[in-house]
């Protein structure tokens, strides 16, 4: 009996587990049944995206991708909240999904691109490969968005199919392409096509090609002749290069031209400065292309279109800007801001990005793209559209209302987002770990002496008293501090910043007052950018009680659970700088050595003796260039030549000029008499070096003066003795004061006219020959309002030597496709110059008229001339 109880109570024992592990098993099928199938199966696989593909049809796929990311969002729209959505958005597979479905769709709807990828093998392969990079199509779609507001909110954009076919024939022509720097131009390219941009003076007839102009930049890129800043453009920026309306070969003469002529433009990427030698005026050639434009010139218009073309041609973003009256040009600074140029500021500015913005908004605005805020609205505004729609198309809300709470919920999370960082981009913090760290024992760090860098200083801030506090910085270069409004990170908001170095005791750059509790700590941060050259950074406070003062080391804590009061981290990361290539095109192959044949006199620009408002500069392909500014009456340079025997020299020059029309004045006084003694009626207040032998000593940088307000005057040359005179030169260097004069030479005791006139400006007179030994120059009327004659050279002689005008070659581009002479070295056309043996100064000029424009200048060269 007792073994059979015994039985009996063990059997009722495991009945009864038996029935609590049924109950359980009932209860857990219950709550399986009861969650999302999302839970249980995974997201929609890439073998459902490729049967759509080959069937030429993805409603499915789409329809599938749309109710499993709606079903990981909760269903209570009350618990829809930040932490919630930022762990689905924080989740890859998830982010996967809401890309996928975005992006097809937006590809003008699902039908289309499957419809295609059906036609072909290959046209299938190349939409699989782009769909299975989710960051790729997470790019491309952020980088299509709009920047102006009201047209994200009505977020009505698309891709073009044919954009994407554009696509495919970068894919396959070039592997490079397909990942780095190389991938973002192939999508710059589609997005932004060429003649997308501006559309102005010069543009081409005839747009190139997608791949026509993602080939050109790809090549420029690679021969290095684009601007450093080019490698680090997001694909937004890059799209305002590679849209340039103008052609392929224009911006290539753009390079040549600019490298040439003027290459100390390319400091600091500031090319923008050659719109200051389009002359402002109506153009007087038609703007068949940019050579014509930089020509003829133009009002502002034209000179807008030409300053976006110069930015793009060397790879920096450009944009035109409209303004009161007016057109300017905003560029991207390698410091990644965006400037004006030929203009007023943005607050008087409109720009076109597609879309018309203020120049206030547009500053605004394309910075708030460089923040991980603006991704994140994005995503937001995407996992709302689908949870509006699973099964179907986007749908964007009406007034910011959606027809689903959930939907809606989701949306106005995007209000709550914070900036990460203000206007220092491309921080490397959340990427890798830091190339160095250090403790600081206040907050202050200085003349590390280190270059190309950024640092982070973070942790906690502890005030010793209640009540509102000040911080102030200063930095170099670009400097930025956050503090929370407790010891929250993700709290964090942006104090005070500054873009541009200040010396190391400025602190002037003030935040706003800061309530803060005393026993309570906050998160603080501080990022830095540094450049090139010095650096520090600071930060100070000052509260209750308390006047300004570096924040010391018994307020701070590092950013660690067990972190202690008395310092503070500080990391540093280098940037990641690649080796800048030396820029070279195929059209400096022919600047190799100058092979000078026997007999002529070669001379280097940079050789000079003398030299008067004319720049040195070096040379784009090595060695020195001289520069003549435009509309300066007093460019000149002088060499010291030595020649071998009297005869006439056919002389030529390497020169370049972006504009037509141009001519240089060459002159040398070999075969003038030489004077004994020279007087004059009176010398500008009795001062040496404007005295009367200042006119005599054939240097063009020197003159002779008379005071302010005396026009009757004379300048006497004693020869020595009686000679034969039948030339002589009179050189005012284009300041053409003298309107009315006379020359005179002695017979006995009086004196006899040989030349007058009026306006005498420079000139080289021949007449009957005489024999004096004095001759003078009487002047009787000046144009200038307090006259005052001034003289650079008066001369006589018997034999007339060198002087003369060349031309300077031009032609546009359009003429003569990319051999255009504009803005390249050209050779001058032979001019014949009578030299006298022996060792004699040889000046060049620029021909001072109203239309002169600067011209580079690279040697000269005397040959011989035979004798007939």
């Amino acid at each position: 009996m007792r073994m059979a109880r015994l039985r009996h109570n063990k059997e009722n024992v495991l009945i009864k587990k038996n029935t609590v592990i049924l109950q359980q098993l009932i209860m857990l099928a219950a709550v399986l049944l009861a969650l999302p199938a999302s839970l249980i199966a995974g997201p929609p696989s890439a073998a459902s995206r490729e049967a759509g593909l080959k069937t030429g049809n993805l409603d499915a796929h789409v329809a599938n991708l749309g109710k499993w990311i709606d079903s990981q969002v909760h269903s209570d729209p009350k618990r829809v909240n930040q932490k919630s959505i930022t762990q689905l958005l924080s989740n890859p597979k998830f982010m996967a999904a809401v890309i996928e479905r975005r992006f097809i769709t937006r590809v003008w709807g699902q039908v289309s691109i499957a419809t295609w990828a059906k036609e072909s093998p290959k046209n299938r392969a190349f939409v699989t490969w782009i769909m299975s990079h989710p960051k790729l199509m997470d790019q491309i779609m952020l980088t299509r968005t709009p920047t102006a507001e009201y047209a994200r909110v009505d977020d009505s954009w698309n891709i073009s199919l044919d954009s994407i076919k554009e696509w495919q024939k970068i894919y396959e022509a070039d592997p490079a392409s397909r990942k780095g720097l190389y991938l973002k131009l192939a999508i710059a390219c589609i997005l932004r096509p060429p003649g997308s941009a501006n559309r102005g003076a010069g543009q081409a007839p005839q747009q190139c090609t997608v791949y026509d102009r993602y080939m050109h930049y790809r090549k420029a890129h690679a021969d290095g002749e684009l601007m450093p800043s080019f490698d680090s453009l997001s694909i937004w920026e890059m799209t305002h290069v590679v849209s340039a309306s103008a052609s392929n070969e224009d911006l290539e003469w753009g390079r040549d031209a600019l490298n040439t002529w003027k290459p100390s433009f390319r400091h600091n990427e500031g090319v923008v400065a050659m719109v200051g030698q389009v002359w402002r005026r109506a153009s007087q050639v038609p703007y068949n292309d940019m050579s014509c434009v930089a020509a003829g010139g133009g009002k502002c218009g034209p000179r807008s279109s030409f300053g976006v073309f110069i930015n793009q041609a060397f790879g920096i973003p450009s944009i035109g800007v409209g303004q009161p009256a007016h057109a300017a040009v905003t560029f991207r600074g390698p410091n990644g801001e965006w400037h004006m140029a030929q203009g007023r500021g943005f607050n008087v500015s409109k720009i076109h990005d597609r879309y018309k913005m203020s120049g206030d908004d547009f500053l605004k605005l394309t910075k708030m793209r460089t923040q991980p805020t603006f991704a994140r609205t994005e995503h937001l505004r995407w996992l709302a559209g689908t949870i509006e729609n699973p099964v179907g198309g986007y749908v964007p809300p009406a007034s910011r209302q959606y027809a689903s709470a959930r939907a809606t919920a989701v949306y106005a999370l995007q209000n709550g987002l914070k900036p990460v960082y203000g206007n220092i981009k491309n921080t490397p913090f959340t990427e890798r770990a830091p190339d160095a760290r250090s403790v600081l024992r206040r907050f202050q760090a200085s003349n590390t002496k280190n270059e190309n860098y950024y640092s982070r200083v973070r942790g906690f801030l502890y005030p010793p008293k209640t009540g509102d506090y000040v911080l102030s910085i200063t930095g170099d270069d670009a400097f930025e501090v956050f503090l929370s409004d407790d010891a929250n990170p993700a709290n964090k908001k942006l104090r005070v910043s500054l873009t541009e170095w200040t010396p190391a005791d400025n602190f002037g750059h003030r935040s706003k007052p800061i309530r803060l509790e005393a026993g309570k700590r906050y998160y603080i941060e501080a990022v830095h950018e540094q450049h090139t050259g010095g650096d520090h950074i600071a930060v100070a406070w000052e509260g209750p009680g308390n006047s300004q003062a570096v924040i010391a080391g018994s307020y701070l804590s590092p950013f660690a659970k067990s972190g202690r009061k008395g310092s503070i981290t500080r990391e540093v990361w280098k940037k990641r700088v690649k080796p800048q290539i030396k820029p070279h095109t195929v059209a400096y192959t022919e600047e190799d050595p100058i092979r000078v044949p026997r007999g002529v006199i070669h001379v280097e620009a940079e050789d000079f003796d003398k030299i008067s408002e004319v720049g040195v500069e070096n040379c784009y392909t090595g060695g020195k260039q001289l520069y003549f500014p435009a509309m300066t009456a007093h460019s000149m340079v002088g060499y010291k030549v030595n020649i071998p025997k009297t005869g006439v020299y056919q002389f030529t020059a390497r020169v370049a000029t972006i504009n037509w029309g141009q001519a240089m004045y060459v002159r040398s006084f070999g075969a003038m008499y030489p004077v004994k003694k020279a007087t004059a009626s009176n010398v500008f207040r009795g001062q040496d070096y404007l005295g009367p032998q200042q006119a005599i000593d054939h240097d063009l940088t020197t003159r002779w003066a008379m005071d302010f307000g005396k026009e009757d005057g004379w300048l006497e040359l004693d020869l020595g003795q009686s000679r034969k005179i039948s030339k002589l030169i009179i050189d005012e260097r284009a300041l053409n004061y003298i309107s009315r004069h006379r020359v005179e030479y002695k017979v006995g005791d009086e004196w006899a006219t040989l030349l007058e006139g009026k306006l005498m400006k420079n000139y080289v007179k021949s007449f009957d020959p005489v024999m004096a030994r004095y001759v003078r120059l009487r002047t009787y009327e000046c144009t200038a309002p307090t006259g005052g004659p001034t003289l650079r050279d008066f001369s006589v002689g018997d034999v007339l030597d060198g002087n003369g005008f060349f031309t300077i070659p031009w032609g546009p581009a359009s003429e003569e496709g990319d051999k255009a002479t504009a803005g390249r070295w050209q050779t001058s056309e032979p001019m014949d110059l009578f030299m006298v043996k022996g060792e004699q100064d040889l000046w060049v000029c620029t021909q001072t008229l109203q239309a002169q424009r600067s011209i580079a200048f690279r040697w000269f060269q005397l040959t011989p001339k035979p004798s007939s």
